[in-house]
């Protein structure tokens, strides 16, 4: 039996390698780094934490391949609170070489 790709993440924040940020360490325990991209919309700071929104800009970031689930990476975006802070859900990315992919990314939820 042959295994399915793996999922691929969008991040545009905290999680990024560049972020500086100790949460960085949840996604390069489970991933690789698959290059730059791009998705539309905006980020706007909100308590702190950058938090992507609908919108007509182009939000910069990084994509990754992640191994197995989302279990820790969920909890720290708190998919699971309730309600949640963040939802992850899947949307187009655009590569920098050109290519477009579907990819999960945790969007903020808003009421």
């Amino acid at each position: 039996m042959t295994a399915g790709p793996k999922p691929l993440l969008f991040v545009y924040g905290t999680l990024r390698a560049g972020a500086g940020h100790p949460a960085h360490a949840l996604l390069a325990a489970r991933g690789r780094p698959l290059g730059n991209a791009e998705v539309r919309g905006r980020v706007d700071m909100i308590d702190g934490y950058p938090a992507l929104r609908d919108g007509d800009a182009v939000v910069r970031g990084e994509l990754w391949e992640i191994d197995g689930d989302f279990t820790d990476l969920d909890a720290y975006e708190e998919v699971a609170a309730g309600p949640p802070t963040y939802l992850r859900v899947q949307a187009e990315v655009s590569c920098d070489d050109g290519s477009r992919v579907r990819a999960w990314l945790y969007r903020w939820s808003e009421p």
